[in-house]
């Protein structure tokens, strides 16, 4: 209520000095009307108050802009911190599905790591689209190829049956191009719009 009050003062203070000039022109309203030189001097001090009006209408549409640029400020910079607190949750559960694709290859579970890995993609492509500055999406896109190599390898690794193991060569490279990008992910904290 204070804060209101405060934003307003000079809207109150206005207010005011109009309310007391209505009385007083009531009050005084046979002696003004009925002299020449009373009513000649009202004429002055009307055009000065009409000056005045002019200039509070011009401080007002002043005041209202300047308002207007600060709300909009305020309203992106809370845009910005709730854009940055999606890019932080989004990057965590990214990494973390990463990590679990990481324990998945490491127990030859390969339909599980096969699931795991699409939901790191999922996340980091939406990341990546949405979330990233200009300068990190050509990083995240020259790393386009050994997105979609893993990506294949491990659609691939999901047919292999149970008992069976994947080769050490290949379950290697899958682990060292997981490694690759999740790093992509947790290095710069996924690449958020704030360093641009």
């Amino acid at each position: 209520m204070r804060e209101k009050l405060k934003d307003n003062k000079f809207r109150i203070f206005y207010t005011l000095l109009c309310v007391i000039l209505c009385v007083i022109s009531w009050v005084f309203q046979k002696e003004i009307s009925e002299s020449q030189s009373n009513m000649l001097a009202f004429s002055y001090y009307a055009s000065v108050a009409t000056l005045v009006a002019l200039i509070i209408a011009v401080m007002e549409i002043i005041y209202a802009i300047r308002l207007s640029k600060s709300t909009q400020e305020k309203m992106k910079e809370r845009v910005d911190w709730f854009k940055n607190q999606t890019v932080s949750h989004l990057s965590h559960l990214c990494s973390s599905y990463y990590e679990s694709s990481l324990d998945d290859l490491a127990n030859n579970q390969y339909g599980q790591l096969s699931l795991n890995f699409r939901f790191a993609l999922k996340l980091h492509r939406n990341i990546a689209h949405n979330f990233i500055s200009p300068d990190d999406k050509i990083i995240f896109d020259t790393k386009s190829e050994i997105i979609n190599k893993l990506e294949k390898d491990i659609q691939y690794a999901r047919f292999i049956p149970p008992q069976e193991k994947m080769p050490n060569k290949k379950a290697r490279e899958i682990r060292e191009s997981i490694i690759e990008i999740k790093n992509m992910i947790d290095s710069k904290h996924t690449f958020t719009n704030k360093e641009v």
